[in-house]
């Protein structure tokens, strides 16, 4: 109930940082929790939207279009990785799609500013310099609370799966495709 709580506020705040209006963030997070696939897995902590790759894509975006403005944006990079330490401390599950997410938007964002302006250095350093700091220290962060679990592999030698167990378990292709319970 807590992660979906989380995943809820974290919505709203996605949707209003993407600009969207508060107003109307009920429907953004009725959409992420209300579909068939999430209320089916609602006692799935592993299954249910991970709360924090929300709050670390609001803070993402609000501190990139802060830049773009001009204003403040230093604080919003803190809260991207203070997001992405929560998200670890949360969900192993839920920390690969926040990196993953962080990252796309970043490169997507670098992207289309270098095709609109012409120094890309200007846009670029002051965001490298505001955020090498915090997502330093969520590295650091991360890295601590991932110990325990590599040393829990280094421990007991079967812990880990091999490359057939995962490949069987792991989602392909063919599966994007597949008429199922929850297309």
């Amino acid at each position: 109930l807590g992660s979906m709580l989380l995943a809820v506020l974290g919505m709203a705040a996605f949707w209003r940082a993407s600009g969207g209006r508060w107003s109307t963030a009920s429907v953004a997070t009725f959409g992420l929790i209300a579909t068939p696939y999430t209320i089916s897995q609602v006692n799935h902590l592993n299954q249910l939207p991970p709360p924090f790759v929300l709050f670390a894509l609001a803070a993402l975006v609000t501190a990139l279009r802060r830049q773009e403005a001009g204003r403040p944006f230093a604080g919003f990079w803190w809260l991207t990785a203070a997001s992405l330490l929560a998200q670890a401390a949360w969900s192993w599950q839920g920390f690969a799609y926040a990196v993953l997410a962080v990252a796309v938007l970043s490169v997507t964002w670098l992207v289309y500013w270098m095709r609109s302006r012409t120094s890309t250095w200007s846009l670029l350093h002051p965001a490298v310099v505001r955020a090498f700091a915090p997502l330093l220290l969520a590295v650091v962060g991360v890295l601590t609370l991932a110990q325990p679990q590599l040393d829990l592999g280094d421990r007991y030698a079967d812990f880990e799966r091999s490359r057939a167990e995962v490949r069987i378990g792991s989602a392909d292709l063919h599966h994007l495709f597949e008429r199922g319970a929850y297309t």
